[in-house]
């Protein structure tokens, strides 16, 4: 299906608003429910948990729909330079024809030996699943824990020890989703660079094409930071995690929206000069709208 991509909706914004506001939500309930008495503490322990379970799920949803973009923008992109052909208005003698072909090859050369990722799913249960089953066996664990008598600890000693395992079983598996969800993080923030440098290279490429026609060249009026992801992850851990919801929105509805409404200016100057297959779905979503 076609998608204008002057639609900001590339990954629907109500998704990073809902995500932002379970979040803070959690994590505002949690710092406040320390000063709290037993029965009060016990409800907002609930909404926390239900919150952070919430936020986590809508998390992975909304990475897995940036992921999913990305895939299909990278194959779109393959697509396009394999198929498309020179404009008959663009053919002023065979030297332009040989300087195309040799610019669509090369670029097709650097698409199709950019790295491969796993299927968007597989990121997606990666997160999922054991941060469910990490928080369950957190639950469990760290309720029956302070349950138990002081004088009772020796005689007990074998379920301590099981409870304290669930504990750091599940407090690795806890540590293994938010591990994955950065990772994620990180390889958005690079293949869209990549795709963006993919892009600029062929439009340097075409450029004496489009000064030969008197075309403007298309120029980019917002490129894709390189984003540090050692400095993110320090400030995660240094604000509790609320910089990760800045940095959530700033990879996937920052940077993909605007790389998307960049994307047709360039690819609309590009028909100028190029037949592109309609049936290449990068082609429909930045030309055709």
């Amino acid at each position: 299906m076609s998608r204008n991509a002057n639609n900001n909706n590339v990954i629907p914004k109500f998704l990073f608003y809902t995500y932002m506001f379970s979040s803070l939500l959690s994590a505002g309930i949690s710092w406040s429910s320390a000063m709290l008495r037993n029965a009060e503490k016990l409800i907002l322990d609930m909404i926390s948990s239900a919150s952070h379970i919430f936020s986590t799920l809508i998390l992975a949803y909304i990475l897995y729909l940036a992921l999913h973009y990305v895939k299909e923008h990278k194959m779109s992109l393959w697509s396009m330079v394999r198929r498309a052909n020179l404009a008959e208005t663009a053919k002023v003698n065979t030297r332009v024809e040989e300087h195309f072909t040799v610019a669509m090859s090369m670029v097709e050369s650097r698409v199709r030996h950019s790295p491969s990722r796993r299927e968007p799913m597989t990121f997606f249960l990666l997160i999922v699943l054991p941060f469910i089953i990490g928080f369950m066996l957190v639950e469990i664990a760290g309720k029956q824990l302070p349950e138990l008598e002081p004088t009772a600890l020796l005689q007990r000693m074998e379920e301590i020890m099981l409870l304290s395992a669930l504990l750091l079983l599940g407090g690795f598996l806890l540590l293994t989703a938010e591990v994955v969800s950065v990772y994620v993080l990180h390889i958005l923030n690079r293949d869209m660079n990549e795709i963006e440098e993919v892009e600029d290279e062929l439009i340097s490429m075409l450029k004496p094409l489009f000064d030969k026609l008197s075309i403007s060249t298309p120029r980019r009026d917002y490129s894709i930071p390189r984003r540090s992801t050692l400095l993110y992850i320090i400030l995660t851990m240094l604000t509790l995690g609320l910089f990760k919801i800045y940095w959530v929105y700033a990879v996937i509805f920052k940077d993909i929206v605007n790389h998307e409404n960049e994307d047709s200016k360039i690819y609309k100057c590009l028909s100028k000069i190029m037949h592109i297959s309609t049936k290449n779905s990068l082609y429909n979503r930045n030309v055709l709208g």
